[in-house]
C-alpha cells in the first residue's frame, strides 16, 4: 500500500478530477490525503503522514509556485513527485524541471495507480481516456469534506460529462481534442442517468445537501439524455439544481422540462456583447445578442435565476469600449448575477498566440500568465487601470443598475489592493445570498 498526498495552495471549489483520482487510489488500497498549504503546515504534515508520493494538479499560471514548492520540499523530505493537470498536458516539458519525477498528460486514472505501485519508472506518461466513465468510482468526497466549509456547503458539485465540443479561441479545448484525436470515440462520454442519480443519493445519505450544481460545460448537449434525466431526477431526487448552458441550444419545451425537474439557476457565457468580437476574436459566432435576450426572457418566464459570464480586457485597439458595451448589455437585460473576468492570455491557445503575434504582450504568454483572472491583466492594452477598476465594481454596477455618470466616476477612482479584495469578497457574499440563496458560508 502506498501513501499519496495531494498538495493544493487553496481550494475554492470542489476539484472533482482530483477527487476522482483519490477514489481510484483508495479503491486500490492506497492511503490518500490532501493539504492546503495556505492554511496548513506542509512540512509538519509530511513528517506526520510520511507520504511516498506528492501529487500536484497544475493550472497554467500557478505552475511556478508548485514547482518551486516541490524543489524546497525535496531538499527536506524523501518522496516522489507526480505532476498532472491541464498545464502538464500542454506543457509536458516540465519533466525536465529539477525535482519533477513523474508527469502525466491528460487523464490520470489509469496511470496514477501504476505509478504508486512502482510499476512505472519516473518519466513522462500520456493517460488514456476511460473506455466507460460509468465504471469509474464516484469522486472521493471525504478527502475534501474534511474541511467544514466544503462539507457543510448545502450545494454540492456533480459532473455528468467530460469534454466540450466547442473551440473558443481563449480556451485549451481545441488542444485537448487534438491531443486525443486518436481516441475520439472516447470523447464526450456522458455517464448514465442511473449512475448520476446514484452519486447524488450517496451524497445525500452522508452529507448536507440542498442543491446540486452540475458543472458540465454544456449540460443540455444530449436531448435524449436530458429527457430521461428530467423524469428520473424529479422522481428520485427532487432538489433544486444549477446548470451551465450554451445559449443557442435552448427552446421553450427544453426549459419547461428542466424547470419542472427542479432547475433553479442557469449560468451561461456571453463574454463580449460586440458581435464582431464574439465571432472573429473569440470564435463564438453561433449565437446573437438577440438570441441571448430571448433566452434570458425565457428563463425569466419560468422564474429561473440567470448568471451571465463576461470577459473584459481583450486584445483590441479599444478594449474599454468593448467592455462598456458588454456592461451596457448586462444592464439592459438585468440578470440576477453578472460575473466578469479579466482576460488572461493562456499560452498556445489561439487567442494567446494572437496576442504574441500582434504585440499585445511583452514576451511569451507563458511568462506573463497570471494565476487568476480576477487580479490583473498582463496585456499591453489601453486603459488597463480603468478596466481593472471596472472589473472590481462590475457586479455592484449591474446589481444596482448604476447610471453611466457614476460608472464614469468609479473607473477613474484609484483603488488599492485591500479595497479590491474587499469588493471581490463582497461580490462573493452577495452572490451567495442573492443568486445561490445561501444564508451562510
Amino acid at each position: 500500500m502506498g501513501k499519496f498526498l495531494f498538495v493544493e495552495k487553496r481550494i475554492r471549489n470542489e476539484k472533482l478530477g482530483l477527487m476522482t483520482l483519490a477514489a481510484v487510489l483508495k479503491a486500490n488500497g492506497h492511503d490518500v490525503q490532501l493539504i492546503q498549504t495556505q492554511f496548513e503546515d506542509i512540512d509538519q504534515y509530511i513528517i506526520d503522514f510520511s507520504p511516498d508520493f506528492l501529487g500536484y494538479s497544475l493550472m497554467t499560471g500557478d505552475h511556478d509556485f508548485f514547482l518551486d514548492l516541490n524543489r524546497k520540499l525535496k531538499k527536506k523530505h524523501s518522496f516522489s513527485s507526480v505532476f498532472g493537470g491541464p498545464h502538464c498536458t500542454f506543457f509536458p516539458e516540465i519533466i525536465a524541471e529539477n525535482g519533477v519525477d513523474f508527469v502525466v498528460q491528460g487523464a490520470g486514472e489509469e496511470i496514477i495507480c501504476q505509478i504508486v505501485t512502482n510499476t512505472l519508472m519516473p518519466g513522462l506518461y500520456k493517460g488514456n481516456l476511460s473506455e466507460n466513465t460509468n465504471l469509474l468510482p464516484h469522486p472521493d468526497r471525504d478527502i475534501i469534506y474534511k474541511y467544514n466549509n466544503f462539507r457543510e456547503n448545502p450545494i454540492k458539485n456533480i459532473i455528468t460529462m467530460r469534454d466540450c465540443p466547442y473551440n473558443c479561441s481563449y480556451c485549451y479545448n481545441h488542444l485537448w481534442n487534438k491531443f486525443y484525436k486518436n481516441q475520439k470515440n472516447k470523447l464526450f462520454q456522458r455517464r448514465s442517468v442511473e449512475n448520476v442519480i446514484n452519486e447524488i443519493e450517496k451524497i445525500r445519505t452522508h452529507y448536507p445537501l440542498e442543491k446540486i450544481n452540475f458543472i458540465d460545460d454544456n449540460f443540455i448537449f444530449d436531448r435524449a439524455w436530458i429527457k430521461e434525466f428530467c423524469q428520473t431526477y424529479k422522481k428520485k431526487i427532487g432538489l433544486p439544481f444549477l446548470i451551465s448552458v450554451r445559449i443557442n441550444l435552448l427552446n421553450d419545451d427544453l426549459v419547461a422540462s428542466l424547470y419542472d425537474a427542479g432547475l433553479e439557476m442557469v449560468n451561461f457565457a456571453l463574454e463580449s456583447a460586440t458581435p464582431a468580437v464574439q465571432k472573429d476574436l473569440l470564435n463564438r459566432g453561433n449565437f446573437s445578442n438577440e438570441s441571448v435576450k430571448q433566452s434570458i426572457a425565457l428563463f425569466k418566464k419560468y422564474g429561473i435565476r440567470v448568471r451571465m459570464q463576461n470577459m473584459i480586457g481583450l486584445p483590441l485597439p479599444d478594449p474599454l469600449k468593448d467592455a462598456l458595451s458588454t456592461l451596457k448589455f448586462n444592464l439592459e437585460n438585468q440578470v440576477e448575477d453578472s460575473w466578469v473576468s479579466l482576460y488572461q492570455p493562456y499560452p498556445r491557445t489561439k487567442l494567446g498566440i494572437f496576442c504574441e503575434d500582434q504585440g499585445y504582450i511583452s514576451g511569451s504568454c507563458l511568462e506573463n500568465c497570471s494565476d487568476s483572472f480576477f487580479n490583473e491583466t498582463r496585456l499591453d492594452i489601453p486603459d488597463k487601470e480603468k478596466l481593472y477598476r471596472l472589473q472590481k465594481w462590475w457586479y455592484l454596477i449591474v446589481r444596482y443598475n448604476l447610471p453611466q455618470e457614476l460608472i464614469d466616476i468609479l473607473i477613474h477612482l484609484p483603488i488599492n489592493k485591500r479595497q479590491a479584495e474587499h469588493l471581490l469578497n463582497l461580490r462573493f457574499e452577495m452572490s451567495k445570498k442573492h443568486f445561490y440563496g445561501l444564508k451562510n458560508d
